[in-house]
């Protein structure tokens, strides 16, 4: 109970950090994306993937395995014809990606939804991400990631609503990601909601099948301890990306 406890208070400071990020920032946006468009020395695009952050790129390697509708899409080499969600990703010298551009593509016209400006940061990565690009650009996320290894071992996204000291985090999602040696096993999912203080964890376990995970399980946390929510506990399938 008492690390639960320090994990909310984390979630609370971790808000108000985030909220003092989008009322400090005077960036010019259009200025920021066109000098990383530019300096940019390879570009992807991908399909699908709308519902989950960065579609193809999305830096939780659990989400689409384990919750349905999260499908990261795929990549492409060319526009689609169909009506579809498109991201562009920009990639610098060292091959870090560094802008995520992201599109609505109806009836053949394609409309700039969003852009996610990446940067580095104390051994992981943050980012910015913008909406109403074609009026009024305005800070509606940020997400942060950490590594060690050359493995990601936590991964948040922040929804914000409204800007300069109106700016008010609603909520944290939160995955932490636990190895042995180069291997996943296991993931700690969490949701902070900041109006009302509520933390709600899940703790997801890998099952192997030789060096592939194909099955996994859920407890989730209540009354001081993770538990599984079936006796017996209920083993899932992963789903296929």
């Amino acid at each position: 109970m008492v690390n639960f406890m320090r994990e909310k208070e984390y979630y609370s400071e971790k808000a108000k950090c985030y909220e003092e990020l989008c009322r400090s920032s005077a960036q010019d946006f259009s200025s920021v994306i066109s000098k990383t468009e530019y300096s940019a020395k390879r570009r992807e695009l991908s399909r699908g993937g709308g519902t989950i952050h960065r579609g193809y790129y999305c830096p939780s390697p659990i989400k689409d395995k384990v919750i349905g509708g999260c499908k990261r899409g795929r990549l492409i080499s060319k526009l689609p014809s169909k009506s579809d969600t498109v991201y562009e990703y920009y990639f610098n010298e060292s091959d870090e990606m560094t802008l995520v551009n992201k599109y609505a593509l109806e009836q053949g016209q394609m409309y700039y939804t969003q852009c996610e400006i990446i940067d580095k940061k104390d051994g992981g990565t943050q980012s910015i991400i913008l909406e109403d690009m074609t009026h009024m650009p305005h800070i509606s996320g940020i997400s942060e990631c950490s590594y060690d290894s050359g493995l990601i071992t936590l991964y948040e996204y922040a929804v914000l609503i409204g800007q300069g000291d109106n700016a008010f985090c609603v909520s944290i999602e939160s995955e932490r990601y636990i190895y042995d040696g180069q291997r996943l096993v296991a993931c700690f999912m969490n949701i902070y909601t900041s109006a009302i203080g509520l933390l709600q964890s899940q703790r997801y376990d890998l099952i192997y099948n030789g060096d592939t995970p194909t099955q996994y399980t859920v407890r989730k946390y209540f009354d001081g301890e993770y538990r599984a929510p079936d006796d017996p506990e209920r083993v899932y399938e992963l789903l296929k990306r």
